[in-house]
């Protein structure tokens, strides 16, 4: 019985260090610096991990279209952007301004956060985006589904008259 007692206790440890790990890399992680608008275009941050997505970036593993809209101007745009930001778990927008915004959405289990920025076009009809986890090396694609969800949510209030 002791035994049992020993064994259950070091399989309790070992479970727990990988997520006290996780935990601690979340705490850590900072905001990157090279995060806003440079020269009219978003910064460009292109990690190495195959943690993120951008309307910009080189690879096909990154790359996705921009996001495209309806819309009577850049601040429509915005507006139905951050509507849409604000409704989803774990989501807070950090930076707005004219044609620029800034949101950060954190885990529910380990607390990990992702920078998404969205720079919306003069005339309000297209956004370039960036979206990437701050640490560890996968995102299981949550970084490229919610930029996705953001189209469809974004085609449908166009479509709706919104």
């Amino acid at each position: 019985m002791r035994r049992i007692a020993i064994l259950a206790s070091l399989g309790s440890l070992l479970l727990m260090m990988p997520v006290g790990y996780l935990s601690l890399l979340s705490w850590f992680s900072r905001r990157p610096a090279e995060l806003g608008v440079t020269d009219g275009k978003l910064a460009g941050r292109q990690p190495s991990k195959p943690n993120w997505v951008s309307s910009f970036a080189d690879s096909d593993t990154h790359r996705m279209d921009p996001l495209h809209v309806t819309s009577k101007s850049p601040g429509d745009t915005l507006d139905r952007l951050e509507q849409l930001i604000l409704a989803m778990p774990g989501a807070r927008v950090v930076t707005r301004s004219d044609r620029y915004l800034h949101a950060e959405f954190r885990s529910r289990l380990f607390r990990f956060v992702d920078d998404a920025e969205f720079l919306v076009s003069p005339d309000g009809a297209t956004v370039q985006f960036t979206s990437a986890a701050r640490s560890g090396h996968s995102d299981f694609g949550v970084n490229r589904q919610r930029i996705e969800y953001l189209q469809q949510a974004l085609s449908a209030s166009s479509t709706a008259g919104g």
